[in-house]
């Protein structure tokens, strides 16, 4: 019962971070494509376990963490990552 705690409390802060995190165009210019695929992974991953659990809040700002990371990537790697992810909800700014 207590590793799932922590893994609970892990989680938690895990997605404290992904919401409050820089994601502007100017703080992902420097990451390589690999790293930012993966966090688009890491953001839709946290998205589907928000619907899950109805966290309304949290849900928006991920979805807006999600739509800041799409539209600071180049037009070749959004329609990469728009064919093979289901990137939920995106909207285009």
């Amino acid at each position: 019962m207590r590793l799932k705690d922590v893994e609970q409390q892990l989680s938690t802060i895990h997605l404290d971070v992904l919401c409050s995190a820089d994601l502007s165009v100017e703080a992902l210019q420097d990451r390589k494509q690999v790293e930012i695929v993966d966090l688009v992974l890491k953001l839709n991953e946290k998205l589907g376990v928000l619907d899950e659990n109805n966290d309304t809040e949290k849900r928006l700002r991920l979805q807006t963490q999600l739509n800041n990371v799409m539209n600071a990537v180049d037009e070749d790697l959004k329609q990469v990552l728009l064919s093979n992810v289901n990137i939920k909800a995106f909207r285009s700014i």
